[in-house]
């Protein structure tokens, strides 16, 4: 895989400049060894993890409180400010309408907050792919 995601790089990168790109990004579900070779590249490509991961282990056998008390303050708070203000988190299956609400709800915070979003597909790939993984 090495070599030829080497020359699928390179040939997005000739891409990219002709178009005046200045910023791609790449957010692999699995780790992806090959790509730590553009870390050497002085130029256009740059690895670089913008999103850190949150892998957490939960021992859901303990108490709601033992679970709370080993989070951070922040994260403590938000709960507890969800459940003040109503919020019920719950399992879905992926369909139509589910995919319509959360990206009626993504419209509104990138709306409000001034940042961009993937498109539809993208979500609706990336939770099929956590659905497969779950299986």
């Amino acid at each position: 895989m090495g070599e030829d995601f080497r020359e699928y790089v390179s040939l997005l990168k000739d891409v990219l400049k002709k178009k005046n790109v200045i910023f791609f990004q790449i957010e692999p579900i699995e780790d992806i060894s090959c790509i730590q070779w553009v870390t050497q590249d002085r130029g256009f490509f740059r690895y670089r993890r913008f999103i850190t991961r949150q892998t957490r282990v939960l021992y859901l056998e303990n108490t709601t409180d033992t679970l709370l008390s080993d989070m951070h303050e922040k994260g403590r708070y938000n709960i507890r400010l969800a459940e003040k203000r109503g919020v019920i988190v719950k399992k879905v299956s992926l369909t139509s309408e589910v995919v319509d609400i959360w990206m009626n709800l993504l419209n509104d915070t990138t709306d409000r907050d001034g940042f961009s979003h993937n498109n539809r597909r993208y979500y609706e790939s990336f939770i099929l792919s956590l659905e497969q993984k779950n299986e």
